[in-house]
């Protein structure tokens, strides 16, 4: 399946595809670190001030599992402005500003259809075309955007990179998926305090 753009939607098969070699997740390893990150959100003293840590933890922990080259998250302001509020280096960083300025791109596609959203490679899909040449420099080509929810709203994206055109597994989307709903849990835990 894919959306207005020419994006899979989240209907990746694990395989060898268009000499690509999709990755799959350890599942115990990725069990783990969810059950550590999960025990480590537990609400503080001082939730405030530690949500960009935690965040900035589970950005990390994403990234080692997934084995991807970067990580990031835009969540939506009071306004509803896409704000980037992690990333794991400054290309994650540049892909969520670039999509804000641009207006495009598949972390606003998963936030507006609460769908994950898997491109192979940025500049084969011509709703992606500026976005592409916006990023060009940073060397991005494959995205995987999950939406993030805090109870039934998506807030934001996750969105997990490549610097090579990359056939995205079903694991592998199911892996970030999961680091999403990890993200909305937190933030809904955040909010409570």
């Amino acid at each position: 399946m894919t959306d207005a753009n020419g994006s899979s939607v989240a209907d990746v098969p694990a395989s060898r595809q268009d000499g690509v070699v999709a990755m799959q997740i350890d599942d115990e390893t990725l069990a783990y670190s969810l059950e550590s990150l999960r025990s480590a959100a537990e609400p503080g003293e001082d939730e405030a001030a530690s949500m960009a840590s935690q965040l900035a933890t589970v950005i990390a922990a994403a990234r080692d599992v997934l084995g991807v080259d970067s990580v990031g998250l835009t969540l939506l302001d009071e306004w509803d402005r896409l704000r980037g509020v992690a990333s794991s280096d400054p290309m994650a960083a540049a892909l969520e500003s670039a999509q804000a300025r641009i207006g495009a791109g598949p972390g606003i596609d998963a936030i507006s259809s609460g769908q994950t959203i898997a491109v192979d490679d940025l500049i084969e899909v011509e709703g992606y075309v500026e976005l592409a040449q916006g990023v060009a420099a940073t060397g991005i080509r494959a995205v995987l955007a999950a939406p993030v929810r805090v109870s039934d709203d998506v807030v934001g994206d996750l969105a997990t990179i490549r610097t090579r055109r990359h056939r995205w597994s079903q694991s592998e989307i199911e892996a970030t998926q999961t680091f999403a709903e990890l993200i909305g849990e937190l933030l809904s835990l955040l909010g409570e305090g």
